[in-house]
């Protein structure tokens, strides 16, 4: 089993994979260029994890920087691929 989560989602925006080694979470990959959330929104989890496709992998699915594409990301032996995308549109305001 593994953790995601999204740094710095306004300046870079990093989706860390991270896994259980030992007592603590070790950097398991990184994917840049993703973000939860447009800045001045009141909605901070404009994310998803899930199977998509049914092959039992979960994607994390992001908005890329300039919110104007879906990302699915899986994590692959090598760090972290990109499994699809969905072009969204022009960026939203603050909601």
């Amino acid at each position: 089993m593994e953790l995601a989560e999204v740094l710095t989602p306004h300046i870079g925006g990093i989706a860390g994979f991270y896994r259980m080694g030992g007592n603590s979470l070790e950097l398991a990959a990184q994917q840049g260029g993703v973000t939860t959330h447009a800045i001045g929104s009141r909605n901070l989890d404009i994310r998803l994890a899930a199977d998509l496709d049914g092959d039992g992998q979960p994607e994390l699915v992001v908005f890329n920087q300039s919110f104007d594409t879906l990302k699915a990301l899986r994590r692959t032996e090598d760090g972290t691929a990109q499994h699809g995308r969905f072009n969204w549109g022009p960026r939203p305001g603050p909601t």
